[in-house]
């Protein structure tokens, strides 16, 4: 995944060109994904936005993710 993340989701919210995408950022030095959602019009610079991480300290995933590489 690159720094800016991936977009996971992307959706037209109407027939001007609108819209909607959640893009999934991944935070190695917290290890947190983030989840931005925004809106935009392809025909001008108004966005709108929204942004949630997910910790995963205390998440089975945490663990997976402090485990050491095991050569194959």
């Amino acid at each position: 995944m690159s720094k800016s993340g991936e977009v996971v989701f992307k959706t037209s919210k109407s027939i001007l060109w609108k819209n909607l995408k959640i893009r999934r950022i991944w935070d190695e030095k917290n290890k947190t994904l983030i989840y931005l959602s925004y809106s935009t019009k392809e025909t001008a610079d108004s966005a709108k936005h929204s942004m949630t991480t997910v910790p995963l300290w205390g998440n089975p995933a945490w663990d997976q993710l402090n485990q050491p590489d095991t050569p194959q």
